[in-house]
């Protein structure tokens, strides 16, 4: 009798092969640049379709709408150095092989998929925090620097199959290490 999976879990497959893993992460990366470019459409629909939207959502001061514009622009810089300086120290192979019980190089690729999902999730709110101005202000140019900040941080990050191939020949020589 077939197992029921329940298709809302958040878990990933550990039984995904090195090789899928590989392919799902440049689909994911894919997928959240696409997801940024549809909220750039929507907020031009938005502005075409509907003159609220022209005004902005919500009737901040213009002072006020300064600071939000300067706290989000710290924000998505903050996002930029996180991704571009810490996040390797966590998700890069050679991290995860000495933090994670790693006995397998499928599992090696689960483990790499799951890191890149993380980071691409976390860029993706930079185009979070310009829809977010958007809203606020009605301003389409506003958002714009976000989401393409967000675009090019996702393409950067695109996993690369070189990169792949180093921390699968990483894990084999681990391996003979240790015997």
């Amino acid at each position: 009798m077939p197992q029921f999976r329940n298709p809302f879990s958040a878990k990933l497959d550990e039984n995904i092969t090195f090789d899928r893993a590989f392919n799902a992460s440049r689909i994911l990366t894919f997928v959240y640049s696409a997801s940024v470019l549809v909220y750039v459409v929507v907020a031009a629909a938005l502005v075409q379709f509907v003159p609220v939207a022209r005004m902005g959502f919500v009737g901040f001061p213009e002072a006020t709408y300064g600071n939000l514009l300067i706290l989000a622009s710290a924000a998505a810089l903050l996002i930029l150095a996180a991704v571009l300086l810490v996040a390797p120290r966590f998700t890069s192979a050679e991290a995860l092989l000495a933090r994670k019980k790693i006995d397998t190089i499928d599992k090696l690729g689960y483990e790499l998929l799951r890191a890149h999902s993380t980071v691409v999730a976390f860029i993706t709110t930079i185009a979070i925090l310009g829809l977010m101005l958007f809203l606020f202000n009605g301003h389409l140019l506003h958002m714009i620097p976000f989401a393409i900040l967000s675009i090019l941080l996702q393409l950067y990050k695109l996993p690369r199959k070189e990169a792949w191939e180093e921390a699968k020949a990483l894990f084999e020589k681990q391996k003979v290490m240790q015997g």
